[in-house]
């Protein structure tokens, strides 16, 4: 595969080319993501070649992932706007207002806004870019999906009647459609609801279970076979064999020869009342005993008998293996695949049930949203007209926050843009993390089938110090982040956050701790659990001691509200506290 064009250049919103294909900007935090689109969408209104005359910025897409991001670029975008309007205008901007913050922003296309041959021209796309700037196109994945499927019903075969349910609603929607498969699947069973319920898989529990699936369309549950029905007839055939088997006189004899060891499940009272559970789940009579089925298979007994000298060895491994305990063995197996079964049964019976309730109800999820619009661009009848008319829409689309792409919603991206200047933007650090949805594959195939890298180099967050100590701990290792398509990439530091506010004597910016050790015995987890809060809270009144705060022209004494430590779980708060 050739080399990309421009891989590992810095991005330059001013200069770097606007161009058809698919554009990767990888940048790390703090690096301005936010900033950088603000700028390259000022870029697109000055230059003219994409938005028309006068720049109509319902023709720019910027998707992002939450609300209050897209909030967050609708101001940075028309602060953008407004300062560079007031450079083209030669107003004067107060030090410390909002327009001030985006000098820096606007400070590349100066020549272009006080220029006498571009000056008013400029004016004038400004003016017209503000004037429409709140039908610039800034959505969020799921309100540019509806957007597309409502504009596009015929295309996308969405009705035209649909209700879009909220996040808290599907999960309501979930949790009546978890219940109706629960009663459906266990009605009239006792022991298939008895060994649910001993065995952790609850209504709640199997609902989590379907949860986790339910957003991932592509997953499988395996195994697919045997079915329910099919387990449900195994376990029966079992339970017969146990029954035959397990019979007080043929136990006895199977362990007349066997000693035990201390607290041995069969041993004495205990173990005759064993006996009889067993007997009693074998009958049907007590559906709740599967966990003392398991107390009676040949590698339980055996582990539980004495085994010094070859007779008490020998005399085990015969009672291990003789007919009952291999039935109680065999009941155990077929009860374990009923559950993997019933697992497999309850997940995709709830599916059914949810889209059952939702069509009843004229109902779509954020996440029907997504799939619909996939489904839709990627069939052979309507994708290409459906392509098309997004494409007639939108000139140029912008991706934030791409590393929480999932496979889906690239595809959407991918498809809907073909031939269409599209830009990615995102940390693919921040790809690994599943649990908000993205997924590192989706973003390594995209990075692969990119047209165009850069990179934003500046980190214009973390003093030089900071982002030095940040580089060298990355820099050693060869693949610091496993994937060989994330390599590490040091950045600059701003000039202007050159000095730390924190003065601390001769403290570094970043702080190793070590914990002691004895010997050559790594602290269990236990141990450093139990001395970690102790030497932060030492550290932390050392800090409020002696450490100071650069603040303007001069310094203040450290403050508990300038102090922030970070646990893993809130378990770990009072400790520290």
């Amino acid at each position: 595969m050739p080399p990309l064009a421009g891989a590992d250049l810095r991005f330059e919103y001013w200069a770097t080319p606007v161009e058809p294909g698919r554009t990767l900007v990888e940048a790390s935090a703090g690096t301005g993501k936010t900033f950088a689109i603000a700028g390259l969408v000022l870029r697109l209104v000055l230059d003219g070649d994409w938005l028309g005359a006068p720049p109509d910025l319902r023709r720019l897409l910027v998707v992002t992932f939450t609300k209050a991001a897209t909030e967050e670029l609708r101001t940075r975008i028309r602060r953008a706007l407004r300062t560079a309007l007031a450079v083209a205008e030669g107003r004067e901007i107060a030090e410390g207002s909002d327009l001030a913050n985006d000098l820096a922003l606007v400070e590349p296309f100066r020549p272009l806004l006080r220029d006498g041959a571009t000056a008013a021209r400029s004016q004038n796309r400004l003016l017209a870019a503000l004037d429409r700037v709140d039908e610039a196109g800034i959505f969020t994945i799921h309100s540019f999906c509806r957007r597309v499927l409502e504009q596009a019903a015929f295309e996308s075969g969405t009705p035209f009647e649909m209700e879009f349910v909220e996040d808290a609603d599907s999960a309501a929607l979930r949790a009546r459609a978890a219940a109706d498969a629960w009663a459906s699947l266990v009605h009239g069973d006792p022991t298939l609801a008895a060994l649910a319920v001993s065995s952790g898989r609850t209504p709640d529990e199997l609902a989590r279970h379907y949860a986790a699936t339910a957003d991932f369309p592509d997953v499988r549950i395996l195994p697919e076979s045997p079915t329910l029905a099919e387990a449900r007839a195994a376990l029966d055939d079992a339970l017969r064999q146990l029954a035959a088997a397990w019979t007080p006189e043929a136990v006895a004899e199977a362990l007349a020869d066997v000693e035990w060891n201390k607290d041995a499940p069969l041993d004495g009272p205990s173990g005759e009342a064993l006996v009889a559970r067993v007997a009693a789940f074998a009958s049907g009579d007590d559906p709740d005993a599967l966990p003392a089925l398991r107390d009676v298979t040949p590698g339980a007994v055996y582990k539980a008998g004495q085994r010094r000298g070859k007779a008490k060895k020998e005399a085990l491994e015969a009672a291990s293996q003789s007919a009952p305990f291999r039935a109680a063995e065999a009941t155990v197996d077929a009860a374990d695949a009923l559950l993997r079964a019933f697992t497999r049964a309850f997940a995709l019976e709830v599916g059914r049930r949810v889209e059952s309730i939702k069509e009843r109800r004229g109902q779509l999820t954020f996440n029907d949203l997504i799939t619909r619009l996939h489904d839709a661009l990627l069939s052979d009848d309507a994708g290409p007209a459906l392509a098309a008319g997004i494409r007639q829409q939108v000139a140029v689309a912008l991706i934030d926050e791409f590393q929480d792409t999932d496979p889906r919603q690239y595809a959407i991206f991918r498809t809907a843009f073909e031939g269409r200047p599209l830009y990615f933007v995102g940390d693919p650090k921040q790809a690994i993390y599943a649990f908000r949805g993205a997924d590192v594959h989706a973003y390594l195939g995209a990075q692969r089938e990119a047209t165009r890298r850069f990179t934003l180099g500046t980190n214009w967050r973390s003093t030089a110090g900071l982002v030095d100590a940040v580089n060298r701990v990355f820099a050693g290792p060869e693949r610091a982040f496993l994937f060989d398509g994330i390599p590490f990439r040091p950045v600059a530091a701003s000039p202007a956050k050159q000095e730390p506010r924190l003065v601390d004597g001769d403290a570094p910016p970043l702080v190793w701790w070590p914990l002691p050790v004895e010997g050559d015995r790594v602290p269990s987890k236990t141990a450093a659990s139990a001395a970690v809060p102790p030497v932060v809270a030492t550290e932390i009144r050392r800090l409020l001691a002696e450490a100071r705060i650069r603040e303007g022209d001069g310094e203040r004494p450290l403050r508990t509200g300038d102090v922030a430590v970070l646990v893993p779980s809130k378990y770990e708060i009072q400790d520290v506290h």
